[in-house]
């Protein structure tokens, strides 16, 4: 949005979040918490505008908004089974190289039925939401372009393609970590540099694999079972 509005695009790293010139507004869509009483939060500028964005990681059931019937919803997964190994490379003790204790830590069972519960709630919601637009992670990955301006077009903003295909070639990993070594960090969060051949602990796969099959109602696409068992979605 920054390029299409003819500034430079330009982001860094700063206390744990990558920020930019329209900052990042972090704050709840919830009834029960107006935006008039948490005015005084630091939101690093950002103006509320319109179109209103907000993200959460929560299932629809959780969300306590009067307007998300009204809301045109953008829904992305990644495989649980992905998902669940990125969060335990990135929360280890040491990022990237988790060890026994890393794995005794992590909130397998809890992590895993959080994932199933955000499928299950928002495989219902499609079949009846009448804006909801769904991709999942490894097509945004495989056509981040493409993908990105059907969702910027689903939400009405006027962002030219060649300025994602622009966005999109500063935000590689490799960009990001010069960024980093910029400010003198090896490693963040929200980017993991793990090797290609790490994964979760196999008696931890079996249990996703097992909380899957007793809870999974929908799959989208993923067929985790391989069984065909699965609802799926068209």
């Amino acid at each position: 949005m920054d390029l299409a509005n003819g500034g430079n695009g330009e982001f860094w790293f700063d206390k744990s979040y990558w920020r930019f010139r329209y900052g990042v507004r972090y704050t709840k869509l919830d009834w029960r918490e107006p935006l008039g009483q948490i005015a005084d939060i630091d939101y690093w500028g950002t103006p509320v505008t319109d179109p209103f964005v907000y993200h959460s990681h929560h299932p629809y059931c959780r969300i306590r908004s009067a307007q998300l019937k009204n809301m045109n919803i953008v829904i992305v997964l990644r495989s649980i089974f992905d998902s669940m190994e990125s969060k335990f490379f990135k929360l280890a003790q040491i990022r990237d190289n988790p060890d026994e204790a890393d794995d005794q830590a992590f909130a397998w069972k809890k992590l895993t039925l959080d994932a199933i519960e955000f499928y299950n709630s928002w495989g219902d919601v499609i079949r009846w939401h009448p804006r909801c637009l769904v991709f999942r992670y490894e097509d945004l990955v495989a056509d981040p372009v493409s993908t990105h301006k059907q969702i910027a077009d689903h939400w009405r903003l006027a962002i030219p393609e060649d300025c994602l295909r622009e966005a999109f070639s500063r935000i590689t990993k490799a960009k990001m970590r010069e960024k980093l070594d910029a400010v003198g960090l090896s490693s963040d969060g929200r980017v993991s540099f793990r090797g290609d051949d790490a994964e979760i602990p196999a008696h931890r796969k079996e249990l996703v694999r097992q909380l899957l099959k007793k809870k999974l109602v929908f799959d989208f696409g993923y067929n985790f079972l391989g069984d065909g068992a699965r609802k799926k979605f068209q």
